[in-house]
């Protein structure tokens, strides 16, 4: 099993998003995660399951914080994803990273510490979609108000034996 730790926007901003996303579900497999920021990815979250606690312990004297929503961009000509503007996410990433320190070869792998980007992911190739089919979707996307929302929790997420990834726990943030 593998684990990692996200940020879930309220319910008007998913239902925006989850909106967007079923318009171009014809050309996408099914996502393995709903809408989500992530702050850790899988590096460091072991099986024993012993860095709960320590997350646990972040959330305790982390304080909930703002996150701004910003406009459309690509990485590459595969991903169309909503930019994150956020100090304080920097920090939670930063802290978590400290805390558990994972392999730093796995930290390139999966692009976190130095190389970590914030965003939430709209739509990828590698769910079906074409480079064309994700600049259609970025049109639909200019739209889109600013969305900004208060971070008051984080959730841990379990991949489960149909590849999907599915709550486990959600940790408050109570700084």
């Amino acid at each position: 099993m593998s684990y990692f730790i996200g940020i879930v926007p309220p319910d008007h901003i998913l239902k925006t998003i989850i909106s967007l996303q079923t318009k171009w579900k014809e050309n996408q497999i099914i996502h393995v995660a709903e809408p989500h920021i992530t702050v850790k990815a899988q590096s460091g979250l072991t099986n024993d399951k012993g860095w709960i606690g320590k997350i646990n312990d972040i959330g305790t004297n982390f304080k909930p914080f703002l996150i701004n929503l910003g406009k459309p961009d690509f990485f590459g000509e595969s991903v169309l994803y909503l930019t994150v503007e956020s100090n304080d996410i920097n920090e939670l990433h930063q802290t978590i990273i400290k805390t558990l320190s994972p392999n730093p070869d796995d930290l390139v792998k999966y692009l976190e510490g130095e190389l970590y980007i914030p965003h939430l992911t709209l739509g990828q190739t590698q769910f079906g979609m074409s480079y064309e089919e994700l600049k259609k979707m970025y049109l639909d996307t200019e739209k889109f108000e600013k969305f900004s929302f208060e971070v008051r929790f984080l959730r841990i997420y379990v991949e489960t034996n149909n590849g999907r990834y599915e709550k486990l726990i959600d940790v408050d943030l109570l700084g």
